[in-house]
């Protein structure tokens, strides 16, 4: 632990309260934007009329020199790409087979033969099954189309257009420093990166883009608004789960290398709202995530996800779901917001669904602890 470190952090007392930042507003028309990886991936959640907003948006910024990635979010693209895509296929394969379960054939009953309400619900029978099957003919075109894709699929087509070797931006910083600087961060609880040693890059990541925008704007000697769907957990001070604003320390470091420029962080659909996206387009980005950033999960990611932790759960002896592990770590992991999160347990708990319990631990070790499953063994296997 370094005793100085508040004056390495702010190294210019006189600036803190000296020093006036401009807000998103006062920016907007002359910054340059620069993408988080996260706001990428929008174009495969959103319909075509949407795609076509966002294409809009993208290629007036970049007539306008004014649209950036570092290179990293280009990289993380690049991985987290075919998990994407395996959600789509995902999601067609669990439509596929819950028409498959779906029974609808009441039996042969000759004694009602005379009766037109039971010859009706003959009839009923014959349409419906002539549609489901054509509900599964097209669900195996759709995935025998993803199936192509490699590196044609309409959003990685319009981004193999878009972006070119000005717009992604290479980091000079080398690994080493960018290694001592992880390292100083997380001793003193500086962001970025520093609550994110349990990732895989171990909090690396984050900590590349931030210093790629400080070179970015320190270069192009321009205000930046950075435009992330992920409000990263140490770049924000949050209570009660609702992200309030950036860290202070993020704006002063910002500040110190870029000669006084300053920094807004925004969620896309602030951004779209700033670029005149249609009202339409805003309603499905609104659609698709909470007043937090985060997602607003559906029953079917809810059941499917709790049907999978269940599954884990009872591999264990005297094994369960905690309610709170559940909808507060591992959804949250996911990137679901947390309040509509407990808002859909909660529904679901009054319709029956769902049952919250408490969970006794018969070896005494343990306090009771809140857990939750479904009902009946019946809802596991229907609903997920």
């Amino acid at each position: 632990m370094d005793a100085f470190y508040l004056e390495k952090i702010f190294p210019e007392a006189g600036k803190i309260f000296e020093f006036k930042y401009k807000d998103f507003e006062n920016v907007k028309e002359h910054c340059i934007y620069i993408f988080d990886t996260n706001v990428l991936f929008v174009p495969f959640l959103i319909s075509k009329k949407g795609l076509k907003d966002y294409k809009k948006i993208f290629i007036n910024l970049k007539k306008e020199k004014r649209l950036f990635i570092p290179a990293r979010v280009a990289r993380e693209f690049a991985k987290n790409r075919g998990a994407t895509i395996q959600t789509l296929f995902k999601k067609l394969q669990e439509a596929r087979e819950r028409i498959n379960k779906g029974g609808f054939d009441l039996s042969t009953l000759p004694i009602l033969e005379e009766d037109q309400n039971y010859n009706r619900i003959k009839e009923i029978e014959t349409e419906v099954n002539k549609l489901k099957e054509e509900y599964r003919d097209n669900i195996d075109a759709l995935i025998s189309y993803i199936k192509t894709w490699n590196w044609d699929d309409p959003v990685s087509l319009f981004y193999s257009e878009l972006w070119d070797n000005e717009m992604i931006v290479e980091l000079k910083k080398n690994c080493k420093d960018l290694q001592t600087d992880l390292e100083f961060r997380k001793n003193h609880q500086i962001a970025p990166g520093f609550k994110d040693s349990k990732k895989i890059d171990g909090g690396i990541g984050d900590l590349i883009i931030w210093q790629t925008i400080l070179e970015i704007a320190e270069q192009k000697k321009k205000d930046v608004v950075f435009v992330t769907n992920e409000e990263k957990n140490d770049w924000f001070y949050s209570e009660y789960n609702t992200t309030l604003y950036p860290k202070y320390e993020l704006f002063d470091e910002f500040r110190r290398n870029t000669n006084g420029q300053s920094i807004s962080i925004v969620n896309f659909e602030k951004f779209l709202i700033s670029q005149n996206a249609s009202e339409d387009t805003i309603k499905e980005l609104k659609d698709l995530r909470a007043e937090s950033g985060f997602l607003v999960i559906t029953r079917d990611a809810l059941f499917t996800e709790l049907h999978r932790s269940l599954k884990i759960a009872q591999e264990k002896e005297n094994g369960f779901v905690s309610s709170k592990f559940f909808v507060e770590t591992i959804l949250a992991n996911k990137y679901y917001d947390i309040a509509s999160s407990w808002d859909l347990v909660n529904a679901l708990v009054s319709e029956g669904i769902l049952e919250l319990y408490t969970h006794i631990d018969t070896s005494g070790l343990y306090p009771p602890v809140g857990a939750m499953r479904f009902k009946t063994q019946h809802n596991i296997s229907e609903e997920s």
